[in-house]
């Protein structure tokens, strides 16, 4: 995604046994710059869709209840993410991990959400090396949620969508991106951001880095 070169690594990993994917994610998360999709990604692409619901329920996460099936390391960290929400901070709202057509209820047409990580890691990696971030913050995971639910419109919610659609993966990419990187230069205090001084307009700077496949036509 990158258009300019940049020296920084980032170690993401997933699929690992639960009890060692949070012990690692424990024991490096605060000294190197790693990610973990099943704990990191899952929890942020959920919680984006659970603050974009409250547009259409009103209301604060305090106010409802939360089932969760099963320990694992999406459920566990799901509840973790949203719990952090509340300390800083009806009708039936359906998205699923796999793609469902669209469906005609009483004459309108809804479009069921895809609750896919691909919304998150791509951002939120990209925000990571704009900055030249040292460390993944939980306050950088809930900035990557509420990134990606406001770029939910109301013609989204007209639909019964809670994500925006996949095909704008770039803009909310670079939305997320600006939001991850503002949180780092935010964190002073923790010295996250490495690449000073800091852009005037992250959303622009984060759209300059990216790479646009153009090509020459040939004959």
């Amino acid at each position: 995604m990158l258009g300019r070169s940049i020296d920084l690594d980032i170690s993401s990993f997933e699929d690992f046994a639960n009890h060692n994917a949070f012990e690692l994610l424990a024991k490096y998360g605060t000294t190197h710059l790693v990610f973990n999709d099943d704990i990191q990604g899952t929890a942020s692409v959920v919680l984006a869709g659970l603050v974009a619901s409250l547009k259409l329920l009103g209301g604060s996460l305090v106010d409802h209840t939360f089932l969760f099936h099963g320990v694992g390391e999406a459920g566990t960290s799901i509840a973790e993410l949203i719990a952090l929400e509340i300390s800083t901070k009806g009708r039936a709202i359906f998205s699923s991990g796999s793609p469902f057509d669209p469906y005609e209820y009483n004459g309108k047409l809804f479009i069921p959400g895809q609750v896919n990580n691909a919304y998150i890691f791509l951002g939120l990696g990209f925000g990571l090396v704009i900055c030249g971030a040292i460390r993944v913050h939980d306050e950088m995971l809930l900035a990557t949620s509420e990134a990606l639910a406001n770029q939910v419109t109301q013609e989204h919610y007209d639909k019964g969508m809670i994500y925006p659609p996949l095909t704008n993966i770039r803009k909310i990419s670079a939305h997320i991106a600006a939001s991850v990187a503002a949180k780092a230069y935010d964190l002073a205090e923790s010295r996250l951001a490495t690449r000073l001084p800091r852009p005037t307009d992250l959303v622009k700077y984060a759209e300059s880095c990216m790479y646009t496949p153009n090509y020459r036509s040939y004959r």
